[in-house]
């Protein structure tokens, strides 16, 4: 049995699942799940569009793994070292890149936010 290659998918698997509440708006404003950010608890309106965009981004992060894990069964033996060296590499990358995009997308929010705000308050 490749436990390997069933740790990959199944680890694929849960984050692909575990984000598929946050993107559909299930999950109200906590502190234990979710994309929990500062400018995320600004509002209700901030948390469920920030969790719906980091949700996709972290989603993402899933895929690579299910295929990882797929590709994990093909393999001969004496090459899984190096394998699961990769994937593992590349997984930290992912997820690096992931909370990079996602709190450069959070910035962005925020300060357009603040525009619009300024905005609406600005007298004509």
């Amino acid at each position: 049995m490749n436990i390997l290659a069933i740790t990959f998918l199944l680890s694929g698997i849960l984050v692909f699942v575990a984000c598929l509440p946050i993107i559909h708006g299930k999950i109200p404003m906590n502190k234990i799940y979710g994309m929990r950010t500062k400018s995320a608890f600004k509002s209700d309106e901030a948390w469920f569009h920030l969790n719906e965009v980091g949700g996709m981004i972290f989603a993402m992060i899933g895929f690579p793994l299910i295929l990882a894990g797929a590709m994990g069964f093909a393999l001969p033996q004496h090459l899984l070292g190096l394998f699961s060296s990769v994937v593992l590499g590349v997984s930290f990358l992912s997820i690096a890149a992931a909370i990079y995009f996602f709190m450069r997308y959070s910035i962005r929010y925020t300060k357009e936010a603040k525009q619009d705000a300024a905005l609406k308050a600005k007298p004509d």
